[in-house]
């Protein structure tokens, strides 16, 4: 992405609901915007787990949203219902500025603080910042960024 904060714009849509409920329409026309199809096949790799939505033209976007509208419904008659335990460790790892959580991380991070909820009161503490990166054992990067989040 040219712009930094289109990037963290969309990071943040992604992380809203654990990166449910949440698509981008990405118009990917050539004589428009030279490099379309570059960036559009870039975020793919970048966030694979974000639906993008290939629009060629303004005049199909009916017609996109709606085969994007069933598809919907169809995966909606087949979801798996989680648990609430599983909720806050599917939640997690996107809790953090610049792509997901290593497992390794959140498996520490849920051992430690128990929940999202748990993340935040510990952050929310005076040192707390200082305590998670000490939980990681001392990986001040990957502690950065689920600080960075919770900052925004």
């Amino acid at each position: 992405m040219a712009h930094p904060e289109t990037s963290h714009r969309i990071e943040q849509l992604h992380s809203l609901e654990g990166g449910r409920n949440a698509a981008i329409i990405f118009l990917v026309d050539e004589d428009v915007t030279k490099g379309a199809t570059l960036a559009f096949t870039k975020l793919q790799i970048d966030i694979p787990s974000l639906p993008l939505i290939p629009l060629y033209t303004a005049l199909a976007l009916p017609e996109t949203l709606q085969i994007f509208q069933n598809s919907l419904v169809h995966a909606r008659a087949n979801r798996y219902r989680p648990s609430p335990g599983d909720v806050a460790s599917d939640l997690l790892p996107y809790c953090a500025v610049g792509g997901p959580l290593s497992d390794r991380t959140t498996d520490v991070l849920m051992g430690s603080c128990h929940s999202v909820k748990g993340v935040v009161e510990a952050l929310a503490e005076e040192g707390g910042a200082d305590l998670l990166v000490e939980a990681l054992g001392g990986d001040e990067v990957e502690a950065g960024r689920v600080v960075l989040f919770w900052e925004a």
